[in-house]
């Protein structure tokens, strides 16, 4: 089966994926431990003195003592760590910090996995907050999260559908400096919490950070495929500093390119500057017809204020990716609703932001070509995403307007679009509904 076909990739294996870190130079993780005979193939990031410098593919050999080797020797041709934009001290006292997860619980035990990689965060001082998303909570789930969390955790209600609005109940709520948000489909590493806040620390333009996401497992053909073909969530292994008030000239889509910032699963925010902004657009998001992109508005709003956003690839979380079929064809389609609804709220909510985007529309349709997900094409691949998953995305592209329209009535506590291109949105979003009902169907 090929890739250009549009079906799963030819030869694939059942792939676990580990980090290995090699210290001084030295290896200093076995990857032959708890490898079970189903497993073909180790998908492995590895770190450099605790810095990831990016991943290697190893078939299993059946001498497992063998991996080792064929670890170092892979390893050997990464390129060497890149240095941070921002210091590497260990500061006097680390702030207080909120981490936060938006729910409806409907995937309890992997919403009980994330929890208890927060309990083994080796951070001082932070605040679990989850935000229960459903029309009425349940305290019997609220009593297990308790559980498994075997330390004091926040569990507020946010009636108001979307993450958008969850996440938003959750930055009202905080009294600290800096909020963490993460999913309830993650588990993130031990030093996540003190990697994602380090770039804050020296630098008061930093008003959002970002971190590297790698799959938790690889066990079935649709959750490599994302990863491979899709391009998964990473992009790069090098620790960058996005400034608004000094833009990228050599990106032809800044601010706007999806992706290039970081993913909603894996962001933390200074407070003061997020609150500045509104908050997150309710309109936007998973749990509302835009499905998305709430988390991409929100990095460009930072850019353009002229704040910066530094990614730091060292701040690892591991995401289970959609394992069937039918789920990730669902979600490569949602992605497509996503980003046209984002851009669509832009487009809505200032003028300005009309000839900006428009100019950068030729850029972003060759970039989408190239890479069939409208990001950046995974570094070390040769392949692209599959014809009908193309279609797929473009599917949603086209949906999206509409669907953000019929969204934009369903949350009228959402700050209103005032630009004179739209007026108030709303004669438009009743004559978008019709194709709203349509489209979304497809999805």
């Amino acid at each position: 089966m090929s890739a250009k076909s549009g079906k799963l990739m030819d030869g694939w294996l059942p792939t676990k994926v580990i980090i290995a870190d090699f210290v001084d130079g030295v290896l200093t993780t076995d990857p032959g431990v708890d490898i079970g005979p189903e497993v073909g193939r180790l998908e492995v990031l590895v770190r450099r003195d605790g810095r990831p410098v990016g991943m290697v593919s190893l078939d299993v050999p059946e001498e497992r003592a063998a991996l080792a080797a064929d670890l170092i020797a892979a390893a050997a041709l990464l390129p060497a760590v890149v240095a941070t934009p921002w210091p590497r001290d260990e500061p006097a006292t680390w702030p207080k910090v909120t981490v936060a997860i938006p729910t409806v619980f409907g995937r309890m035990e992997m919403l009980c996995l994330a929890v208890a990689s927060l309990v083994r965060l080796d951070y001082p001082q932070f605040d679990v907050v989850l935000v229960d998303n459903r029309p009425l909570p349940r305290e019997e789930d609220h009593a297990r999260v308790r559980r498994v969390a075997a330390r004091p955790i926040e569990i507020l209600h946010e009636p108001e559908r979307g993450i958008s609005a969850a996440r938003n109940r959750a930055l009202k709520s905080t009294r600290n400096p800096y909020i963490a948000f993460t999913d309830d489909d993650v588990q993130v590493e031990p030093d996540w919490l003190r990697q994602i806040v380090r770039p804050f620390l020296d630098d008061a333009r930093v008003s959002c950070v970002s971190g590297l996401v790698i799959p938790t497992e690889l066990s079935s053909p649709e959750q490599s495929q994302f990863e491979h073909f899709y391009g998964g969530f990473h992009r790069t292994f090098e620790p960058t500093l996005h400034s608004g008030a000094h833009p990228d000239q050599s990106d032809p889509l800044f601010p706007y390119a999806p992706g290039r910032f970081g993913s909603g699963n894996n962001m933390a925010f200074r407070v003061s500057a997020l609150n500045e902004l509104g908050g997150f657009d309710t309109s936007l998001g998973t749990g509302t017809p835009a499905r998305g992109g709430e988390d991409i508005a929100s990095f460009i709003a930072i850019l353009l204020a002229g704040d910066s956003i530094a990614f730091e690839p060292s701040a690892v979380i591991r995401h289970s990716h959609r394992g069937t079929n039918k789920e990730f064809r669902h979600q490569v389609f949602s992605y497509g609703v996503g980003l046209a609804a984002m851009y669509t709220s832009l487009l809505m909510a200032d003028r300005r932001h009309r000839h900006d985007i428009l100019a950068r529309l030729p850029s972003a349709l060759r970039l989408f070509l190239r890479s069939g997900n409208g990001t950046l094409q995974r570094s070390g691949t040769d392949v692209s995403a599959p014809a009908l998953l193309r279609v797929r995305q473009a599917a949603g592209i086209l949906a999206g307007p509409a669907l953000y329209l019929r969204s934009r009535r369903q949350h009228p506590r959402a700050p209103r679009p005032s630009s004179p291109l739209w007026g108030d949105g709303g004669d438009v979003a009743t004559a978008g509904d019709d194709v709203a009902r349509q489209v979304a169907r497809s999805g």
